[in-house]
Order: C-alpha cells, then sequence, then structure tokens
C-alpha cells in the first residue's frame, strides 16, 4: 500500500530550520563533505556479503541496543520484499555498520549500509518500516529540532552531527527526545 505525506508540512519546517541554522550558525545548511559529520567518535565496519543466505537472517542490525529482532525476520516480509532483499545480499555485495554515539537526547544507534552499483552507499532499513511510519517520525524528529533550538550545539559541527543522528533516529523509528513510546 502506497502512502503520500504532506511533503507541504515537511516542506515547511524544514524551511524554518534553515532560517534557524542561517541565523544561529551565520551559514546556509549544507553538508558537502562527510567529515564534518562523521569523525574519529564514529566507528565503522565495512565487509561484504560472504553467504547470502546468513546475511538475509540479519541484516539490517538491529539499530539500537536492546531492540528485540526475530531471527529470519525478513522471511516473514511480503514475497517481493523478499526477493528484494536477497537480490541486494548477494555474494560479495559491499556491506558496512555505522555506529552512532548517544547524543543529543538520542540512543546509540547502528546504521546498516548497502553499497549500491558507482559507489554509492544507502542505509538499509527493516523491511517493515512503513512510508507512513517514516513520514511521521521525520516529522517529529525535525518539529522537535525547530522547537528546540536553544537546545542546539553551540558549534556547525556539532549541529550537523544532531541533524544526521535525528534523521537516522528517524529512520529507524527512535523516539523523540522527551517521549515515550
Amino acid at each position: 500500500r502506497e502512502f503520500k505525506g504532506d511533503q507541504a508540512k515537511l516542506d515547511g519546517i524544514i524551511d524554518q530550520l534553515q532560517r534557524q541554522w542561517k541565523t544561529k550558525y551565520n551559514q546556509d545548511f549544507s553538508i558537502s563533505d562527510k567529515n564534518l559529520i562523521f569523525d574519529q567518535r564514529y566507528s565503522m565496519v565495512q565487509g561484504e556479503v560472504t553467504d547470502p543466505a546468513v546475511a538475509m537472517n540479519n541484516w539490517p542490525v538491529p539499530a539500537m541496543a536492546g531492540e528485540a529482532v526475530t531471527v529470519g525476520s525478513h522471511s516473514n516480509a511480503k514475497n517481493e520484499n523478499k526477493e528484494a532483499k536477497a537480490a541486494d545480499l548477494t555474494k560479495g555485495r559491499e556491506v558496512a555498520i555505522i555506529r552512532f554515539p548517544a547524543s543529543d537526547g538520542l540512543p546509540e544507534m547502528n546504521v546498516s549500509m548497502i553499497r549500491y552499483m558507482l559507489g554509492f552507499w544507502h542505509a538499509d532499513i527493516p523491511n517493515e518500516r512503513t512510508g507512513e511510519e517514516i513520514y511521521n517520525d521525520l516529522s517529529a524528529h525535525l518539529t522537535y529540532m525547530r522547537d528546540h533550538e536553544a537546545q542546539w550545539p553551540a558549534t556547525v559541527g556539532e549541529a550537523y552531527r544532531m541533524v544526521a543522528h535525528h534523521a537516522v533516529a528517524a529512520l529507524y523509528g527512535a523516539q523523540v527526545p522527551g517521549t515515550k513510546g
């Protein structure tokens, strides 16, 4: 089932965040270099799929510590999702896990990444996450940042890391700081 969120609502929140960013940091929000976010605090483990069957049962990795994961949970997904996941996790496919440290009221998180053609890396999220869930979580995290500008980090580098962490939290369904799930 396809979901189309209210893009105008998200655009409005993002426009406000960009104005706040410009005022606070005296520059436009623009991540042109991954090193603006990923420094020595972010560990990354890279490898490749050697056994697709094992990869299917263990990928993506749990995003948050203590997160319940059912071994082989992807096998319960719709057939087309299983087939797409199997196509992604072929022998030799490059994969990586990036660990975001806990910060800004958000938990430590693991981001599962898959490398696609032309060298692009993509975050891989569980098949069970719906477009509506991601939309709602992204809207909640962006709204939280907009409404808590006074708590933004003092430096622009830390602020970029905060935004990246909130984006990852929205993808994986982590709660907005101060709320209960």
